[in-house]
């Protein structure tokens, strides 16, 4: 085993924990193409009882001791649905992390930076994927404008082009949540920050069983932001509680936290099987993953994972693409086998290729002076944060990486 990355202010092990959270989510998007999706964290309007659903996780996968390793790689996989929620966590963590040790909060270049190391590989992923679907009448010209400029949260537009792309808009939507984080973790600290935002977020989830109807499952997923905010404003304000890596490291290495964390998760996806228990079932997921997976990478270096996360963005915008483009019809194992390698194969490839042409077209608009380059903030107002800073370097993936001491937001 390597030696643990633990170092003070670097916080190398965000990069593992996002690897591991795109793995996830990819491996539940291949599971569902051969069986189909979870019962279980998925409400709908038409939701089978809590026995069905049991019975579905049971089911085994085939005879004999392969039909059980079968039905043990399907439900890993839709436990890879939750995914989603650790990278909620580890958004609101990375920000957190990087805002509270930058020395102060200037809203307009927060903004400026977040959006600017979204939008490009974004608006690029519409160009390569968007545009070709568009011809061939797959999606329509007004939807894939929405999509681009953000507007995910409405029927037509939440699963469209590409449904895994959702969460991008629920992003968007949390990061306008943050200077009213910042603020509450001045005036309230950040345990009080967590549980109002975790009182607001779970009371909006319970009023939405009641008037969400057959919008249920997106209501559930973040159509609106207020529903997730509890996992965001958890990670965003444990990184202002963790005044250094050392103390943040010690804290998920607890055996208390540890037993805690693991109970969490279990307990939420049996929750997740009931109406009233979706209302509490993501952030219980979801904070406990983070924990577990934080505690468990912090002992070890795995450089692939490492890999996976630094391009877990890129990764992100192109796999399910290449899933639904290569794994379906399958009718035998070996043809399974070929269609898994190659949308994984092909996904990694279109996903260095975003990154590749996001690089090309900055450097090209930047040369003709088509696009805004960063403004000085010196004459602008700063609003100054009353917790102890430390700069650190936020980085352009989907969730923000807090691993260096450079200079932040």
């Amino acid at each position: 085993m390597n030696k643990p990355i633990v170092r003070p202010g670097n916080l190398p092990l965000i990069d593992l924990a996002k690897g591991m959270a795109i793995i996830l989510i990819i491996w539940d998007h291949l599971v569902e193409q051969f069986f189909g999706g979870a019962y279980f964290f998925n409400p709908e309007v038409h939701w089978p009882p809590i026995s069905e659903q049991i019975a579905q996780v049971l089911a085994p996968v085939g005879a004999g001791a392969l039909g059980i390793v079968g039905a043990l790689i399907r439900d890993i996989g839709w436990l890879g649905d939750e995914g989603v929620g650790l990278f909620l966590v580890l958004s609101g963590f990375g920000l957190g992390w990087g805002i509270s040790r930058a020395g102060s909060f200037r809203l307009w270049q927060f903004l400026e930076r977040r959006l600017g190391r979204i939008y490009p590989m974004w608006l690029t992923a519409h160009a390569v994927i968007g545009l070709p679907l568009l011809i061939l009448g797959r999606v329509s010209l007004i939807v894939l404008l929405l999509s681009a400029i953000g507007v995910r949260f409405l029927p037509q537009t939440y699963f469209a082009i590409v449904p895994a792309w959702w969460y991008v808009g629920l992003l968007l939507q949390l990061y306008l949540t943050v200077p009213i984080l910042v603020w509450a973790c001045r005036r309230l600290g950040p345990i009080g920050m967590i549980v109002g935002s975790v009182g607001i977020g779970l009371a909006v989830r319970a009023v939405g069983w009641h008037f969400a109807g057959s919008y249920i499952d997106e209501w559930s997923r973040g159509t609106i932001f207020l529903t997730r905010l509890p996992e965001f404003a958890f990670g965003f304000g444990l990184a202002v509680w963790s005044t250094d890596s050392a103390r943040f490291i010690n804290f998920v290495r607890t055996p208390s936290v540890f037993i805690m964390a693991v109970m969490a998760f279990v307990f939420g996806n049996a929750l997740s099987m009931a109406w009233i228990g979706m209302i509490f079932a993501p952030l219980l997921c979801s904070v406990g993953s983070f924990l577990v997976v934080c505690a468990v990478l912090s002992k070890v270096r795995l450089p692939a994972m490492e890999w996976i996360g630094k391009h877990s963005y890129s990764l992100y915008l192109s796999h399910q693409f290449t899933i639904l483009l290569f794994v379906r019809n399958i009718h035998s194992v070996s043809q399974g086998v070929m269609a898994v390698v190659l949308a994984v194969v092909t996904g990694v490839f279109l996903a260095l290729v975003l990154e590749l042409l996001t690089s090309l077209l900055q450097r090209l608009f930047a040369g003709t002076g088509a696009v805004l380059r960063p403004t000085s903030y010196r004459n602008r107002k700063v609003i100054q944060n009353s917790v102890p800073f430390r700069s650190v370097d936020c980085s352009p993936d989907i969730v923000v990486s807090a691993t260096d001491g450079s200079k932040s937001d």
